[in-house]
């Protein structure tokens, strides 16, 4: 299964902690504030519980959605030239 990990965190430093403890998992950047990565059902609480401290502030969020590996055949990036397929090329450190 594939998780995608966004976040809206006001803090630089917090950001750049986060960012590091996904690649420390395996996920890669797809933007800058998502991450896409494989994971087992058995590890998305302890994941959750592990990225909790990053949100320090009240307006903070981190979402974490499970998407079955059917489904990133279906996704699509709307760019200003066309709307095309996610591939694993999309998936780079930024």
């Amino acid at each position: 299964m594939k998780l995608l990990v966004i976040y809206d965190i006001s803090r630089n430093d917090m950001r750049i902690k986060v960012m590091n403890h996904l690649f420390s998992k395996g996920f890669k950047r797809i933007n800058l504030s998502g991450y896409l990565g494989d994971f087992n059902r058995n590890d998305f609480d302890p994941l959750l519980y592990s990225l909790k401290p990053y949100v320090s502030d009240e307006d903070d969020s981190i979402y974490a959605v499970p998407i079955e590996e059917s489904e990133i055949k279906r996704v699509r990036i709307i760019e200003s030239s066309r709307i095309r397929s996610f591939t694993e090329e999309d998936t780079a450190v930024i």
